[in-house]
């Protein structure tokens, strides 16, 4: 799956949630859906404070929800009726959110994905399913994407066999938010992506990919808005 598709299924369960629980759509409302392999979570923050959370265990057919958690008891057993009440789609059914995304967030989707696949499956501990990364997660401001690799990191028994490798990508909605870049920060066109790679010598050659393509997406992208 491509992130795209992993998002418009996180828009989804969104959509639903909305529904379920009759959100008023005023300022301050903030939902965060995030995907980590076979679950999905979504934070509910109402006015800075933090209302609910919903957790999902998903298949290929259906989801299943596994935890609720809201600041009222009441509310929170209206709110676990209902939910599992509903139907929830898996990874592979067809329900799904077609989000007319702005072009340059739909290439932004498309450059995380071809650089993160560089290393999907690389080494110990580049398994990452649905698609190529760790972590998705999708709220009213940003799209964010995770690859992390840790594995060994903290066994004494593999101190010259591990990996430490965080690939990160934002997406902000706000062009504008993308400002001064620190060490291990690259700017692809409205996307900041931030990579550290401090695994052993042996497992470097993965990182290696990365920065190489993230160098050339960078200079192509500064060549890209010359006069």
């Amino acid at each position: 799956m491509t992130c795209q598709q992993i998002i418009d299924k996180l828009l989804v369960y969104r959509q639903q949630l909305v529904k379920i629980m009759s959100l008023p759509n005023h300022h301050g409302l903030e939902i965060d859906v995030t995907s980590e392999y076979a679950f999905i979570t979504i934070k509910v923050i109402n006015g800075g404070q933090p209302f609910a959370q919903i957790r999902f265990q998903l298949t290929d057919e259906a989801g299943k929800p596994v935890s609720i958690f809201c600041d009222s008891n009441a509310v929170q057993k209206e709110l676990s009726d209902k939910i599992e009440g509903e139907n929830w789609p898996g990874w592979q059914s067809s329900a799904t959110i077609k989000t007319k995304f702005p072009e340059q967030v739909l290439q932004a989707m498309d450059s995380a994905d071809s650089i993160a696949a560089l290393v999907t499956n690389c080494t110990r501990g580049d398994e990452y399913s649905p698609g190529n990364f760790s972590k998705i997660s999708a709220s009213n401001k940003r799209i964010k994407l995770e690859q992390i690799n840790y594995m060994n990191s903290r066994s004494l028994s593999h101190k010259d066999n591990y990996s430490l490798r965080q690939l990160v990508f934002t997406i902000n909605f706000d062009p504008g938010s993308v400002n001064e870049l620190r060490r291990g920060e690259y700017r692809i066109g409205i996307m900041k992506v931030e990579f550290s790679d401090r695994s052993s010598a042996n497992n470097r050659t993965c990182g290696d990919k990365v920065i190489a393509e993230l160098e050339r997406l960078t200079a192509k992208d500064v060549r890209s808005q010359l006069p």
